[in-house]
């Protein structure tokens, strides 16, 4: 029979079925539980021939060990076969409060349409009317009383049929109270019992993964949609390393996919990849910056023939100082991954910290992202132009060349490594994510499987 009955329950003010369950199902799950409990005592029998035997016929030291073992592993499968064996008496003394609950509760579910019946009939009864003299006569109050007899008669058997539901409720959830508490697994000792770890493993494989997946998804998103903002970068990186941490969970416990885990593993090293590039970068074009602002002497130091005078072979005339402006004009900003611990690293190494901290950099950040977005409106060609950029991380990788250029000096081409780096983080987690999202990593040589 199907789990849910396919009755109109508004009689009762209820939108669906009050008790699901599946008799026919619960049948089949009794018979699954008792073939085990049947399977292990047969299995208990004979190890117990093996534990009894007589070893006289029997050579070698071999066999007391063998009848260790055999006395160990009946041990064992005896606690295992005491759970499925109270799982199979127990589920017999509920079944029939489940039979008498499904009964109970179409018995009042009837009464309840009855009841309504009988208050539709009721209501449409004749209301006494008044004579010409605006009395009403003892035979029209006499039809009065009738009317509100019925109407309270039938709202009488609707609550009682009301209370016969939930009676027949409590019954059947106290029945399955007593089964739930006769095979408790806190009662068993059997190594049967899922552990706290199992469990959070199970609500990852069922939850966790979707909704980091999902969480990740949409920072990626954001990474791609508002470009440049370290927040937002430092979130998407964030949920990238659960998600990837998720999966290799799973795929350690058997419930995962190797694929999955490599893809994780180059998504992170993608953005590892930009942070390391950018921080090189950002050692060379503070360097590039310090020395435009050694060799910018005052103006009156110059000679006539302008870009005449060089030091150490780069030019240093007036003409050469607007170049050097935009280098001195640069600001190394915080990045997603210039946290305070980070960048107490970077100070321990003696290596250059951002100029603005993480959150004045944020804001930074975020205007200038805001300004792209308004540029939408009054310059359309030029915004799609610029957000193509970004989202490429070639915006990134010119600032970096344009510092580069003005102190004189050659643009690096690994500058440009950095930008595409982080590019590709963006874009690589948007579909990993969707891909996992979407159940589309096949399970390649799951954990315990032979590959």
């Amino acid at each position: 029979m199907s789990g849910i009955r396919s009755y109109d329950w508004s009689p009762l003010d209820l939108d669906a079925d009050p008790v699901r369950a599946d008799l026919d199902a619960v049948h089949e799950a009794q018979k699954q539980y008792k073939s085990i409990a049947d399977t292990i005592d047969d299995a208990l029998a004979k190890l117990e021939k093996i534990i009894s035997s007589n070893s006289d016929s029997l050579a070698g030291q071999y066999v007391e060990g063998l009848k260790s073992d055999a006395e160990s592993i009946k041990a064992d499968l005896k606690k295992a076969g005491a759970r499925y064996s109270d799982v199979v008496r127990e589920s017999g003394i509920y079944e029939p409060h489940l039979v008498k609950g499904l009964d109970d509760t179409k018995k009042a579910l009837h009464k309840a349409e009855d009841a309504r019946a009988k208050q539709n009939t009721a209501k449409a009864m004749p209301d006494p009317q008044k004579d010409s003299h605006g009395e009403i006569s003892d035979e029209e109050q006499e039809k009065g009383d009738e009317k509100n007899k019925a109407v309270k008669g039938a709202d009488d058997k609707l609550a009682e049929a009301k209370k016969d539901l939930q009676n027949a409720l409590d019954a059947l959830n106290d029945a399955g109270t007593r089964f739930g508490d006769a095979v408790n697994c806190d009662r068993y000792d059997d190594g049967l019992t899922d552990s706290g770890w199992d469990r959070f493993v199970d609500w990852l494989a069922r939850i966790g993964s979707d909704l980091f997946g999902w969480v990740a998804a949409a920072f990626a998103i954001l990474a791609l949609l508002i470009p440049g903002v370290n927040v937002i970068a430092l979130a998407a990186f964030v949920t990238a390393g659960i998600s990837f941490a998720i999966s290799a969970v799973l795929y350690s416990e058997g419930k995962g996919s190797l694929l999955d885990v490599i893809l994780g593993a180059v998504g992170l090293g993608a953005a590892g990849l930009s942070a390391i590039v950018t921080v090189w970068g950002k050692i060379e074009a503070a360097a590039a910056r310090s020395l435009a602002g050694q060799l910018q002497p005052p103006r009156n130091a110059w000679g006539i023939s302008g870009d005449a005078t060089e030091m150490f072979g780069i030019p240093t005339g007036p003409a050469a100082a607007g170049r050097m402006a935009e280098a001195l004009r640069w600001v190394n900003m915080s990045e997603w991954f210039n946290n305070p611990a980070f960048n107490w690293l970077l100070r321990g190494l003696d290596i250059v910290t951002p100029d603005l901290g993480f959150m004045a950099s944020f804001w930074k950040q975020l205007k200038s992202a805001w300004d792209l977005w308004k540029s939408l409106g009054n310059a359309p060609g030029a915004f799609f132009k610029n957000f193509l950029a970004s989202l490429l991380g070639i915006q990134e990788a010119r600032g970096f060349a344009a510092v580069f250029r003005s102190a004189g000096f050659p643009v690096p081409r690994w500058v440009f490594l950095a930008g595409f780096a982080g590019a590709s983080f963006n874009f690589f987690s948007l579909i990993y994510s969707i891909l996992r999202l979407r159940k589309l990593f096949p399970d390649v040589n799951p954990s315990g499987a032979p590959s």
